[in-house]
């Protein structure tokens, strides 16, 4: 393997997210299918920050003619974020591997990467449930909460009538699963969003497809009736990205499930509870439970409330009403960061990644 992936590998490490070594080393196959060798070395000079082409040409000694095709032509292949402003030059910026280089090879997507990322992903997912704070965040069913006083950012609804731009895309989780051979039936696609900026980079690249409110306050409606579980970027405001999970497929919830990862996901501000005597003892809500949070105790069902991420999926199933979403004490909800850029911050200082805020 040629050093300039080896040194991108690295580059990428420092992000806030990380990008771990692994004794297989298919991340370095992953980074060569997305990334030349002269693109990798470009991108060895890109921040968080975006940056003009003027700005990369003098970092890199690349005309600047010639390094504005290599560039265009890294961002259309996910490899790199670039960001069009009316009447200005494109820029652009370095994004981590998860969320983002992963994510925008969706359309690209092949068994040959499913595979290689099957063999990182144990590594990878300890590596971004590795700080306090979690980097995604589970948002409760909506009709979980409808007749319940909520403050923004804990409702998906709110967050996103807060968007100017939408995207929908596919689930590269459910698509890659499907790839390695195994996988459910839920939707895959069209069921996942990205906002503002991400979703103006994902449509001019062909990632997904515009879209508006409404249209992606039915992929909400869509996603609660298959009994996925709504999480998005933990942040209160300028969300960047929301997906519609299962337990089985989603990186997210499979960091949980599989690997018994707490801070794989942050909980929601609610907890589920069951009035027993409204519970038949169906056992719906023990089918629908994402994290086997729900168990039966003399036919009724018992929720295990340090378990429960407050999904509200159980609520939807239950055919008696017997389930219901419970707010927790104001003394344990920890608020999220405000937006991704703080949230980047945060991880970084509880990882010791702070290398980029220091450039």
């Amino acid at each position: 393997m040629h050093r300039s992936f080896e040194r991108l590998h690295l580059h990428l490490s420092r992000h806030p997210m990380g990008f771990p070594k692994t004794a297989s080393r298919h991340e370095l196959e992953i980074l060569k299918r997305v990334f030349t060798r002269e693109e990798a070395e470009i991108a060895l000079s890109l921040n968080l920050r975006l940056q003009s082409v003027g700005q990369l040409s003098e970092k890199t000694g690349i005309e600047k003619e010639e390094l504005a095709k290599l560039l265009a032509n890294m961002a259309d292949k996910g490899a790199i974020l670039e960001h069009k402003h009316k009447g200005e030059e494109p820029r652009y910026a370095l994004v981590s591997f998860v969320p983002g280089i992963y994510e925008f090879q969706v359309q690209r997507m092949d068994e040959q990467v499913a595979r290689a990322f099957e063999e990182i992903y144990p590594d990878l997912a300890k590596e971004i449930a590795g700080s306090s704070t979690p980097w995604m965040r589970v948002l409760p069913a909506e009709q979980s909460i409808s007749s319940m006083e909520v403050v923004p950012y804990q409702k998906a609804s709110e967050l996103i009538s807060q968007v100017e731009t939408v995207a929908i895309t596919d689930c590269i989780c459910r698509k890659e699963q499907k790839l390695v051979g195994r996988g459910c039936d839920r939707p895959r696609d069209s069921i996942c969003m990205y906002f503002n900026l991400w979703a103006e980079f994902v449509i001019d690249k062909g990632i997904g497809q515009r879209a508006a409110v409404a249209d992606a306050l039915k992929v909400l409606e869509r996603g609660e009736n298959a009994g996925l579980v709504h999480t998005g970027l933990n942040v209160m405001e300028q969300m960047g990205g929301m997906c519609q999970c299962c337990p089985c497929c989603c990186g997210v919830l499979r960091s949980v499930t599989e690997f018994k990862l707490a801070r794989g996901v942050a909980k929601s501000d609610f907890y589920s509870t069951v009035d027993i005597d409204l519970c038949n003892g169906c056992e719906s809500c023990l089918a629908a439970c994402p994290v086997s949070a729900i168990s039966m105790d003399d036919e009724k069902a018992v929720v295990n409330t340090a378990e429960c991420i407050g999904c509200g999926v159980c609520v939807v199933e239950c055919p008696t009403g017997a389930t219901s979403l419970v707010a927790k004490k104001q003394e344990d909800i920890v608020p999220p960061p405000r937006n991704w850029t703080e949230a980047l911050l945060a991880i970084g200082k509880e990882k010791g990644k702070t290398y980029f805020f220091t450039k």
